[in-house]
């Protein structure tokens, strides 16, 4: 008969165990803590955050960079591939433009299409917001 206390009472004591001990913070409230911090932070609502200035500053050095490459590529008339070149530079600055836009929070239309135009609205959108190269 032993055996059979031994087989009913020894699933419940490691947790009785845990809930009757003193120890470190346990799982359900942790679990508990997180879910009402999420919470909180919606009633509080979504504040904007800052993008890291290294990125930032990455970000606006490879602008510079590709902005007098392609500088470069229209001043040089005897270069091979050169309307090739410029297509790809042209590519490359507009996507880091949008890059640079979602940083600096700037609305960028998701239908907005690649030009001149969306190009240089973008270029003084960043600059409203601070941003140079």
């Amino acid at each position: 008969m032993d055996w059979l206390w031994v087989l009913v009472l020894a699933p419940w004591v490691p947790p009785l165990l845990v809930v009757l001990l003193p120890g470190p913070t346990r799982r359900w409230r942790s679990a508990v803590a997180e879910r009402l911090e999420r919470l909180a932070s919606r009633v509080r609502g979504r504040r904007r955050s800052h993008p890291d200035p290294f990125t930032a500053l990455r970000v606006q050095m490879r602008l510079a960079a590709l902005s007098r490459e392609l500088q470069w590529l229209e001043d040089a008339p005897a270069i091979y591939a050169r309307a090739h070149r410029i297509a790809a530079v042209r590519a490359a600055y507009d996507d880091l433009l949008l890059e640079a836009c979602l940083l600096a929070g700037v609305d960028v239309p998701p239908d907005a299409r690649r030009g001149a135009a969306e190009r240089w609205r973008q270029e003084a959108a960043l600059t409203e917001h601070g941003w140079s190269w």
